[in-house]
């Protein structure tokens, strides 16, 4: 009876945590706005003195159909010319929106946002999403000065639709490390639904790893070690899914919460075997598991 309490004690804590997790992480996520036409840059803080416009960057070809040498009424607009570093661009295939994509409607101004709520700072690209759906998975977000000189430009954020979410039009951005905060990314309802099942690879490779790893620590019985890594990994997929930090961030910070939280419980459930062991156990496993699921995302065996 005394060990069945010990269980019932550290999956009720493991339950609590998942409910934690989840009254975070979806009230966030669940009423997410409709796709809109426009994408909108918004500053956590005003930029550097010399930074006068904010440009996205697309992958465009000068074969496409919507590809145009020079827009010259935006080159009137903001007073920047077809010899400019803006027009000139070819970052690693993508070029400049505003001065290469026919008929762009730009609004490289930066703002400031009148809603208290919001980041103070904001660029408006009115009709960049309907322009830019399915035709780019990826766009760049470039810092410029008055004449058009590129000043900085971020890594890629994702505007493709996937099976398990969608880009409603919003990124959010740190201007002076060009670090993106929020790259208005959103899960699906479905995603939240069949998360379980869309997970059964990972979890699996997870669950034979430390599964394997705690026959060699001669840790027993196994099915409680199998039981929580499932949980666990549920738990870090649907964190790193829903929070709308970036890929590493949402990893290192989901990692860390699942050490503590299986350090926690393996403590409870085995009561007969030296803390120093399980501890060494849960850094093994779960620091095994994280590199060998980190390399399997890599070479693209992990779709999710």
């Amino acid at each position: 009876m005394n060990r069945i309490n010990i269980v019932n004690k550290g999956f009720v804590v493991l339950l609590f945590a998942v409910m934690v997790l989840l009254a975070v992480v979806l009230p966030v996520k669940a009423n997410s706005p409709v796709p809109g036409a426009g994408i909108t840059i918004y500053l956590t803080e005003k930029p550097a003195v010399e930074v006068a416009f904010i440009d996205l960057l697309v992958p465009l070809s000068a074969e496409s159909s919507n590809y145009c040498n020079y827009n010259s009424d935006n080159g009137r607009l903001y007073g920047i010319g077809e010899n400019s570093d803006i027009v000139a661009c070819q970052e690693e295939g993508f070029v400049s929106y505003t001065f290469h994509y026919a008929g762009a409607v730009s609004g490289m101004t930066i703002e400031t946002v009148k809603i208290p709520e919001a980041l103070p700072y904001e660029v408006d690209f009115e009709n960049a999403m309907e322009d830019l759906k399915g035709k780019a998975d990826d766009i760049k977000i470039a810092f410029l000065d008055s004449t058009g000189n590129m000043i900085s430009v971020s890594e890629p954020v994702s505007i493709a639709d996937t099976s398990i979410g969608y880009f409603v039009g919003s990124i959010n951005i740190e201007p002076e490390t060009m670090r993106i905060v929020d790259d208005g990314y959103y899960i699906s309802a479905m995603t939240i639904i069949f998360l379980p099942f869309m997970m059964i690879p990972r979890v699996a490779v997870s669950v034979i790893l430390e599964t394997l790893i705690a026959r060699l620590f001669k840790i027993i019985p196994l099915r409680k070690i199998v039981i929580l890594n499932i949980l666990t990994q549920l738990v870090l997929s649907l964190f790193m899914i829903t929070t709308g930090l970036s890929y590493w961030t949402s990893l290192i910070i989901g990692e860390i919460m699942v050490y503590v939280i299986e350090a926690v419980i393996v403590l409870l459930l085995y009561k007969s075997i030296k803390r120093e062991k399980l501890f060494i156990f849960v850094v093994t496993a779960n620091t095994l598991s994280l590199g060998l699921g980190i390399w399997l995302n890599s070479i693209g065996v992990f779709k999710y």
